[in-house]
């Protein structure tokens, strides 16, 4: 195709544009409001993320260097799985208040189950992951997101007492 076809091609289009300019500039503000309109009504969702270090380091580690070989795992998969897990996400739960002590054991797993789903990680490099967390409440996206954390150093510390003990 030749140039002169992609000229001749281009001044139709603005002549057109030009003798339908109101019905052009209608159909623009009637797509600019309907999407501010959309945008207006849409439900708020407040995403709090926190980046984790995997710590990669082993008790045994310094007592079998240069006799044995230390298996690598891969401590951010590992971090995902004990996040899950059901005694972190009750944990979780009972911190912030979405299991009470009359709470049945299966809206108990009905919370921990939306609680799992909320809670996102991902994968950010060699043994760095990131917890996210999203809700409508900023406060409550805040305040669950701390509380997986915490509950995820303390289980891991409590683990690591247990390890060296």
């Amino acid at each position: 195709m030749e140039a002169s076809y992609f000229t001749e091609l281009f001044s139709a289009v603005i002549r057109e544009l030009v003798e339908w300019r109101n019905w052009v500039v209608g159909v623009l503000l009637a797509v600019t409001f309907t999407v501010l309109g959309v945008g207006f009504f849409w439900p708020e969702r407040y995403e709090t993320s926190a980046m984790l270090y995997a710590d990669v380091t082993n008790i045994i580690q310094p007592l079998l260097k240069g006799r044995a070989e230390v298996t690598a795992i891969d401590r951010s998969e590992q971090a995902r799985e004990q996040i899950y897990t059901r005694k972190i996400m009750l944990k979780v739960a009972k911190d912030m208040g979405m299991i009470g002590p009359l709470t049945t054991v299966e809206e108990q797993e009905g919370q921990i189950a939306a609680l799992r789903d909320s809670v996102e990680i991902k994968n950010e490099g060699k043994n760095y992951f990131r917890v996210i967390y999203s809700n409508q409440d900023q406060d409550a996206s805040f305040n669950v997101l701390n509380a997986v954390v915490d509950s995820l150093i303390t289980d891991t510390s409590e683990k690591r007492r247990q390890e060296s003990r």
